[in-house]
């Protein structure tokens, strides 16, 4: 019985070593097919276009953003007037002169409209950094204050704005997906502002008469130098370009403070028998503060 016990033990270690042993011989030879699988694969030219091409496409750098781009913008924004004024009175039938001080504060809502053009450029290979300088120039509408009236008629001053300005701003592009990008930019700029063919001129209300209405009164040329931060967002599709844009106006600007004097004379009557002779000289100084606004503008990047 010991005999066969042993027997059989034998019998089954041969077995299982003989598995092993064939199952290592199993397994060198699929690795030695691999191998030589593996070899004529590299040595096979299709095969190596496909791997090529599986490596360019995992290396694959983004499509640069860089160049020049033109377009228009337009702004909606603010235009504040302030009018200091200063009247001296000499009569013939008094023995000093009489003075009267007022001051006048307008706001108006404005639009303007032209051209922006210039360069960005991104750095690195992420192309999600980059700087961006843009000039722009335009002109609009909606500069105009009523600076007096009375029961009939009012009296409305506007003028002409052209603007020029250079802006500098730094993208970051936190959101990239094929042609698509949206980004946030911020930066600080300088505008020139020119108010010229200065006027004001008396209309009456619908349904009234005044002998106040004639040619318009000419007024001198304003000019206002203005620095400001911007901050916005942009989108691209392609070399397509979006951006909005708020810039904080008045943050630091110098306005052209135009001073202006007329005088006016002659004979005047009070009552039935007394008259006088008078001059009137009106001195007024005219500022105008640019306000915050809005932008909006679209380029194509060449």
């Amino acid at each position: 019985m010991e005999l066969v016990k042993k027997g059989l033990i034998l019998a089954l270690s041969s077995f299982l070593f003989m598995n092993l042993a064939f199952g290592d011989e199993i397994d060198d030879q699929i690795k030695k097919l691999e191998k030589e699988k593996a070899r004529l694969n590299e040595n096979n030219p299709e095969n190596q276009s496909v791997n090529n091409n599986k490596v360019k496409v995992k290396t694959k750098k983004p499509e640069s953003k860089n160049g020049f781009f033109l377009g228009v913008e337009g702004d909606l924004g603010g235009s504040d007037m302030t009018v200091l004024g200063k009247a001296q009175l000499i009569r013939s039938d008094k023995a000093t002169p009489e003075y009267d001080h007022a001051t006048l504060y307008q706001k108006s809502t404005t639009f303007d409209a032209g051209l922006v053009g210039g360069y960005q450029h991104y750095f690195g290979e992420s192309q999600r950094h980059g700087i961006k300088v843009s000039a722009h120039i335009y002109s609009g509408f909606g500069n105009s204050w009523v600076v007096n009236k009375n029961k009939s008629a009012f009296n409305t001053l506007s003028y002409v704005p052209i603007k020029a300005g250079l802006d500098i701003k730094y993208l970051w592009d936190f959101l990239q997906k094929g042609k698509h990008t949206l980004g946030l930019n911020v930066g600080f700029g300088y505008q020139f502002n020119a108010y010229v063919d200065g006027k004001d001129v008396w209309k009456s209300y619908p349904g009234e008469k005044t002998t106040l209405e004639s040619e318009p009164d000419k007024h001198n040329n304003i000019y206002e130098n203005e620095f400001y931060p911007v901050i916005g967002l942009h989108y691209y599709y392609g070399h397509h370009q979006f951006e909005l844009m708020y810039r904080f106006g008045g943050i630091w600007d110098h306005s052209g403070r135009e001073h202006e004097q007329s005088t006016d004379s002659g004979t005047a009557n009070e009552g039935l028998a007394t008259s006088f002779t008078y001059k009137e000289t009106l001195d007024a100084d005219l500022i105008i503060h640019t306000a915050s606004y809005l932008s909006f503008n679209y380029t194509y990047r060449f």
